[in-house]
Formats: C-alpha cells, structure tokens, sequence
C-alpha cells in the first residue's frame, strides 16, 4: 500500500511579508470593484485608487492567505 505523506505547517511559519511593510507593484488589472490587481512574489495585491500601469509603492494593510490588501503610501 503506498503510504500517506502528511505535510504539516506550522503558524510560525515565516512570512515573506507583513502588515504595515511598504513594497513597490506595478497593477496589472482592475478587479470587480474597480481595485488595482497586482502581483507580489506569490501574492496578489489588493489596491483602492489606482489605474493600469501605475507603478505604486504600497503598505500593507492585510493579508490572508495569498491576497495581499494594500493603501497607496503618501
């Protein structure tokens, strides 16, 4: 019988990235509700008030699972 492989992670894994961290997107797209889309490493981010094309420094603001939300740094 093969045998079953159980992968467990810990909640202490390390994060790549936090909440309040400032991080350079360029937006790829517009979702539903009219946020910018961009890419992060392995995340999509989430950003309010922002055309496709723009190149943004963001902070993060929320992050769950691999969806990033993100405020346009001043």
């Amino acid at each position: 019988p093969a045998k079953k492989v159980i992968h467990i992670h810990s909640m202490e894994e390390k994060k790549d990235i936090d909440i309040s961290q400032k991080i350079k997107v360029s937006i790829k797209s517009i979702g539903s509700k009219g946020d910018g889309i961009a890419k992060f490493k392995n995340y999509v981010v989430i950003i309010p008030d922002v055309k496709v094309g723009d190149e943004v420094e963001v902070i993060i603001t929320n992050i769950k699972d691999n969806l990033v939300f993100a405020k346009k740094s001043d």
